[in-house]
């Protein structure tokens, strides 16, 4: 049986925001992508979109 070339996932932008609340900070290294107006939003989103069909195929006994 023949490998399938899989499609390359998409890497998403890393931008960390602080916010403190109550005394603790945490870190969101992924707050960008609250805005689907942001200019990596829409091409990582297509990009996760195209994953799944190629991985399920690619699992004996998967179908679509």
């Amino acid at each position: 049986m023949a490998q399938s070339k899989l499609p390359v996932q998409p890497v998403a932008r890393i931008e960390p925001v602080s916010e403190t609340f109550f005394g603790e900070t945490i870190v969101d290294p992924y707050r960008w992508m609250e805005n689907p107006k942001d200019k990596d939003w829409d091409p990582f989103m297509r990009g996760r979109t195209r994953m799944p069909a190629p991985c399920w195929v690619a699992f004996p006994g998967a179908t679509r």
